[in-house]
């Protein structure tokens, strides 16, 4: 807004008001909206609302990039891969906006999360008269996930192995380096993600027992394995810091703010959690600000599921300083050194026999007593990667959230329509702080997921989009939603917040794969366009058909 008013940024306030699931529309569209609102209020001297129809939107907004992407992989005769050759052509749309960082990222995860000692990716990103391309959740990587994950199960199916047998063999693991030479230190649960998804889903019995039906609709079940660098990565290491502040009021109830911002994540509640847990609160006697750019640093975006571990830091931080002013007090109290207080539940105690207590209320009222403290600003730095530009080699992200999905399915051959049937979700997530929340993002992400596997289609006709509105543009409803079983892996990663890591974005990458793979375990067709339609699935009957 500094920028297209002409203002100091120091004469630049942003107030976040209700934001909805945004799914990567917040990273680029915001400032054009928001720069077409302010200009006219600043030329009016008004209060300016500026709402889109949703035929305008979909017409307007960025998209996500359309993809062609190529595979050449070389394997032994016992599952090892020996070397994986990509090359992506993404679909930029009329304008560059991210495609430049979304291609980045495609680049990264190319090779899937996959031991492969010789990796070449040559990545492309072009510019089109379409809707231009931008963020959507996963950010470049379900793209090349999805023809990656199917050409493991087409190397499977040509070396008569299962499917889930060949990832678990060349699945990444603690100590191992990736395609752009990064050493994996800890929290890596790909392996454990494999494992507890099998288990879950009864995969073993059902792969043996489907994809020998005889009539028009038959079942199958398919398998993917996917990881997500979390955060911005080395790409954006200007970018990887996060700043807030914590204040304890005289009734011992804490008020916090942070530069990231809510939009339906969850993320108020968990960064209370971590508010409460710093200082010995109940959850009720914490409460969050509205992000306002006047009240903590700039905090870089809510993007690349990074809220949890950078603001997550950053309170942890604050929270340290008011806290040793806070338990201080509670320490004098109580009659024992600082490093015996313990708190939990709205209340200070001495020790861990709890000999003796004190209410965080009763501490709140000494503080103001005393005159001491109980407000900080805290900070947080992402550790610098060691990212080359100029090798593609290096530490691309500080950590990484790791999944494995099963997808089974009913096809009809006599239609193409495939039906969703359940999918089986298990992901590492360092530590579930909020463990309904987390069930929650895997059960919405992977609905999505099957969105963009099965249904949603941007069509445009020499750059004009054809299905601008909901009756056209088919995206899942409740009663579409297969029976999602969420699996909540946890490999604690040491830098994050109590053990978390970001993985908002992970729920949708793996599911289209999953789905593929099962639809041709199933029939015998391998589709390799997104979405899944029926009038793609009956295209790809036809040759078999007329051989026959």
């Amino acid at each position: 807004m500094a920028h297209i008013l002409g203002l100091p940024l120091g004469r630049v306030r942003i107030i976040q008001t209700t934001t909805g699931g945004a799914f990567g529309g917040e990273e680029d569209v915001p400032s054009e909206v928001a720069g077409q609102a302010a200009v006219l209020a600043w030329k009016t001297r008004r209060p300016v609302k500026l709402v889109y129809h949703r035929e305008e939107d979909i017409r307007s907004m960025s998209k996500r990039h359309p993809a062609h992407v190529r595979y050449k992989t070389g394997v032994r005769e016992d599952g090892t891969l020996v070397a994986v050759e990509v090359e992506m052509t993404y679909d930029g749309g009329a304008f560059g906006t991210l495609s430049p960082v979304v291609l980045w990222r495609a680049t990264v995860h190319a090779a899937g999360p996959y031991r492969c000692p010789n990796v070449k990716v040559n990545a492309y990103a072009v510019a089109t008269n379409k809707v231009p391309s931008g963020a959507f959740r996963g950010f470049g990587s379900p793209q090349v996930l999805f023809a990656g994950e199917s050409q493991m199960d087409e190397i499977a199916s040509r070396l008569g192995m299962d499917p889930l047998a060949l990832r678990r063999k060349n699945a990444l693991r603690t100590g191992d380096v990736t395609a752009t030479g990064q050493k994996l230190g800890s929290s890596v649960g790909l392996l454990e993600t494999l494992r507890r998804a099998q288990r879950e889903s009864g995969y073993r019995s059902k792969r043996s027992r489907w994809g020998k039906d005889q009539g028009a609709l038959k079942r199958g079940i398919g398998v993917s394995t996917i990881f997500y660098g979390a955060g911005l990565g080395g790409l954006s290491p200007y970018l990887a810091r996060a700043g807030a502040f914590v204040q304890v009021h005289a009734d011992g109830s804490a008020l916090y703010a942070v530069g990231t911002t809510e939009m339906g994540q969850g993320m108020r509640t968990v960064l209370a959690q971590i508010v409460a847990d710093e200082l010995g609160l109940r959850l009720d006697q914490v409460s969050a600000m509205e992000t306002d750019t006047s009240r903590v640093p700039d905090s870089g975006p809510t993007v690349a599921s990074r809220a949890t571990m950078m603001s997550g830091n950053a309170l942890r931080d604050a929270c340290a300083k008011v806290r040793k002013n806070f338990w201080g007090v509670g320490a004098s109290l109580l009659d024992v050194p600082l490093h015996e207080v313990l708190g939990e539940e709205g209340v200070l105690f001495a020790g861990r026999d709890r000999r003796a207590s004190v209410s965080v209320e009763q501490v709140a009222k000494e503080c103001i007593a005393q005159r001491i403290h109980l407000a900080a600003q805290g900070w947080f730095q992402a550790p610098r990667t060691s990212w080359n530009p100029e090798t593609g080699q290096g530490d691309a992200y500080m950590v990484y959230a790791w999944a494995t999905n099963v997808a089974e399915v009913e096809v009809d051959v006599e239609t193409g329509v495939v039906h969703l049937v359940r999918l089986t979700a298990a992901h590492d997530v360092g530590r579930a702080l909020n463990p309904i929340g987390v069930e929650g993002q895997i059960e919405g992400g992977s609905l999505q997921g099957a969105g963009y596997a099965l249904t949603e289609d941007v069509i445009s006709e020499e750059g004009v989009v054809l299905n601008p509105n909901f009756s056209t543009y088919i995206i899942p409803t409740a009663s579409d939603a297969p029976d999602i079983v969420p699996v909540v892996v946890e490999s604690r990663f040491s830098k994050g917040p109590h053990g978390a890591k970001g993985f908002g974005e992970q729920p949708l990458m793996g599911v289209a794969p999953a789905v593929a793979n099962a639809v041709y375990h199933a029939a015998g067709i391998r589709v390799r366009e997104l979405p899944l339609t029926p009038e793609r699935l009956k295209k790809e009957m036809e040759p078999s058909r007329a051989s026959e």
